[in-house]
C-alpha cells in the first residue's frame, strides 16, 4: 500500500520525521558498526591508519570461553562477570583497554594494569548494575584491545536475566 504525505497530513509526517531523528544520539551504541568495530580493534578512525608492530604482538586464550550465561539476578542487584586468559605468546600481554557496551557495566582496570608475562594468567573483572534497567534478558559486551595477533580486538560477551524484586 502507498501511503501519500497528504492523506495522512503532514503533522503526522512531521512526527515520523522526528522519531526517525531522535534515534541519532552520540552514544557508543549508536555509531555506525565500523567504528565499533575499530574501537573492538583497539583504534580509533586516527589510530587504525597507523601501522601497529609486529613484532610486539602476542597471543591470548580466552580460558572458558568469549560468552557467559550468568544467573537471574533481581532488579536493582549487581552481578559480577569475569573472563579468564593466558597469554600464549612469547611476549608480554598488554591489555590497553576495556570499554562495555553501556554505562551498567563498569570494568574493573585493577586486574589489567600490568604486563602478563608468556605463560601467565590473566582476568577481565566487570561488574553488571541492573538498577536502571528494565525486567528482561540482558546481553551486553565488553570490548577488550591488546597487542595480540591475529586480532588486537576481543569481544566478550554475557548474558543474564533481570527480575522484578
Amino acid at each position: 500500500m502507498r501511503y501519500n504525505i497528504f492523506k495522512i497530513g503532514i503533522p503526522s509526517f512531521i512526527l515520523a520525521v522526528i522519531s526517525l531523528a531522535s534515534c541519532v544520539g552520540d552514544d557508543k551504541k549508536d555509531k555506525p558498526l565500523a567504528e565499533v568495530k575499530s574501537v573492538a580493534d583497539g583504534a580509533s578512525n586516527k589510530e587504525s591508519k597507523q601501522s601497529i608492530d609486529s613484532s610486539t604482538l602476542t597471543s591470548l586464550r580466552w580460558d572458558d570461553s568469549t560468552y557467559l550465561e550468568l544467573k537471574s539476578i533481581k532488579r536493582g542487584d549487581s552481578a559480577r562477570i569475569k573472563f579468564g586468559f593466558t597469554n600464549t605468546g612469547n611476549k608480554p600481554l598488554y591489555i590497553s583497554g576495556v570499554n562495555a557496551s553501556c554505562g551498567c557495566t563498569v570494568i574493573d582496570t585493577t586486574t589489567i594494569r600490568e604486563a602478563i608475562l608468556p605463560g601467565k594468567k590473566g582476568i577481565i573483572r566487570a561488574v553488571f548494575h541492573s538498577e536502571y534497567q528494565p525486567a528482561a534478558t540482558h546481553v551486553k559486551q565488553l570490548f577488550v584491545n591488546a597487542n595480540t595477533s591475529p586480532h588486537t580486538g576481543h569481544i566478550l560477551t554475557f548474558k543474564l536475566d533481570v527480575t522484578e524484586k
